[in-house]
């Protein structure tokens, strides 16, 4: 098709005056937000004295035309008057795709003529076979009848000449065939050329006019905000329990679905969200009513999903002394420039990237930290009497935004967990999975109601057990969590009893308590904990 041309004559609908300088705009560089993209492109172009209209062309569709803005440089001063987006008439574009349907159209006709011939031909080989084969066969039957049989030579001359015949039918039926075939790949590439089988999308152009005192060659420069983009940070956490250092790979997950893809740009990712609310919301309105009274439900601690992996007692014969050979060179992380703009995080990708424009996702490398870690246990024994490996740091300056991790333990995948949003200055903990070498156990001791008639009160009580054995040859620093109910009426009270705990309200959360132990090899603790409810006489209370 000759759409380019087609183009070009559409988007003539400036004055005479106004010259039109086409030229192709490349991404050279993308601003990638959490929801959307700033995209810049630059296209270079010569123009003499006077107004001119530049037709950026290879745009796709789909982005932010009120976002759009222009600026250039030049060997020669000129002026930018004005910059739009231009798309095709849409009745002329239609007309055109009905023209070249018609070609197509016309074209497939033609194969399809010649595709009946060449079936007309083995048709024709068909009957000349079916009139070899009857001939031979009626001088067979005439012979029979007569009482005179063909002689041998009479055989011979007839045999010859119908394997003659049939051997010239058999060819003409292979040569129809191979034309056939060629016949119907070529309809099939003239159907998925036909403009009816292609996305009904209108060309789409920038047009920058300039002015320029003087001949020019210059650059222009326009950006312009899409939909089609996203990144999300993504990590890499890796674990050596003997140095007890952790190491924190950043990546940024990305992906464009502009249908265009961005080769070599520069890439910046930025944590602001254009697309997000500018002005604060209207408040809602409230209706303040009675309700029954209940005990609220205490927030349970989150649970580090994965699977147990024991340590395995491997016992490997001696290998023979390795022969010397020269050290592996490790890769060089180059870190991402990192940099506030307002009140925005802003990452700086220091290599050039390409990002297909398909959707598919593409992980780029922001950087690698190290951190002194800290090893520590934990367990919720009455929801999971497993010990689970974590390992607590001191963030840096950096922020670290939430998302994905996968996680590595001495060289061993453990699976995938996620990290929350760490500030600078802030303690992090990133969950290792579970360790097998501290024994975790919980029992209810005793769980029973009592009434007090004196004091006009019921009670209902509460007695469990934790212990834990630390099975290793090392010291491990375990902390077990519970909670206890929590009274929202001045009616209910609520009475902790038993060893105390280290921490109440774990993370902000009220009713989370924590026991921290220090356990040396082969140790073993226990924790002997509960709590007294106490409520009026002839109320009915709900722990849940």
């Amino acid at each position: 098709m000759r759409l380019p041309l087609i183009i070009a004559a559409l988007f003539s609908t400036v004055p005479a005056w106004a010259a039109e300088i086409s030229t192709k705009a490349v991404v050279s560089a993308a601003t990638v937000f959490p929801d959307g993209a700033t995209v810049t492109r630059k296209a270079s172009f010569s123009a003499p004295e006077g107004r001119h209209t530049l037709i950026l062309t290879g745009v796709p569709v789909g982005f932010d035309t009120n976002s759009l803005r222009a600026s250039g440089t030049g060997d020669a001063a000129f002026s930018i008057i004005s910059v739009e987006q231009r798309t095709a008439d849409p009745i002329a574009i239609e007309a055109q795709f009905r023209s070249e349907a018609q070609k197509i159209e016309t074209a497939i006709e033609r194969l399809e003529d010649q595709k009946a011939q060449a079936e007309n031909q083995i048709a024709a080989a068909d009957r000349q076979l079916a009139f070899i084969d009857a001939t031979i066969k009626a001088a067979q039957v005439s012979g029979a009848k007569d009482g005179a049989a063909p002689t041998a030579q009479d055989w011979v001359t007839l045999w010859s000449q119908s394997n003659a015949s049939s051997a010239q039918a058999l060819g003409i039926k292979q040569r129809a065939r191979v034309q056939i075939r060629d016949l119907d790949r070529q309809i099939e590439q003239l159907y998925a050329r036909s403009p009816d089988t292609q996305p009904k999308t209108l060309p789409t152009t920038i047009a920058v006019e300039i002015e320029a005192a003087s001949e020019v060659k210059g650059e222009v420069e326009v950006k312009h905000f899409t939909r089609a983009a996203s990144w999300g940070p993504v990590y890499d956490a890796r674990l050596d329990t003997e140095a007890t250092e952790l190491t924190l790979v950043r990546r940024a997950a990305i992906q464009q679905r502009t249908q265009e893809p961005w080769e070599d740009v520069t890439l910046t990712l930025s944590t602001a969200r254009p697309t997000g609310g500018t002005a604060v919301p209207q408040p809602r309105r409230r209706i303040a009513q009675l309700v029954p009274d209940r005990p609220l439900q205490p927030e349970l601690l989150p649970r580090t999903s994965g699977a147990a992996f024991a340590q395995q007692d491997l016992r490997i014969a001696p290998a023979p002394p390795p022969q010397p050979v020269a050290a592996p060179v490790a890769a060089q992380i180059v870190n991402a420039a990192i940099r506030t703009q307002g009140e925005a995080l802003v990452y700086d990708i220091p290599s050039k990237a390409d990002i297909p424009g398909s959707g598919v996702v593409r992980q780029v490398l922001v950087g690698e930290e190290k951190f002194d870690g800290k090893i520590e246990l934990r367990a919720t024994p009455s929801q999971d009497k497993t010990a689970y490996l974590y390992a607590t740091f001191e963030n840096g300056e950096g922020l670290i935004l939430p998302g994905e991790v996968s996680l590595t333990r001495d060289g061993l995948y453990i699976g995938k967990g996620r990290l929350p949003l760490i500030a600078a200055g802030e303690e992090g903990a990133v969950p290792f999975g579970a360790l097998e070498t501290v024994k975790i156990a919980y029992r209810v001791v005793e769980q029973k109601s009592e009434d007090s008639f004196a004091a006009a009160e019921e009670t209902e009580r509460r007695r469990f057990v934790f212990s834990a054995e630390n099975l290793s040859d090392k010291a491990r620093q375990v902390v077990l969590y519970d909670s206890i109910p929590v009274s929202n009426s001045d009616q209910v009270e609520v009475k902790l009893v038993g060893d105390a705990p280290t921490d109440e309200d774990v993370d902000d959360v009220t009713g989370r308590v924590a026991w921290t132990l220090d356990l040396e090899p082969g140790a073993k603790e226990e924790i002997e904990f509960g709590y007294d409810v106490n409520y009026p006489i002839g109320r009915e209370l709900r722990l849940r």
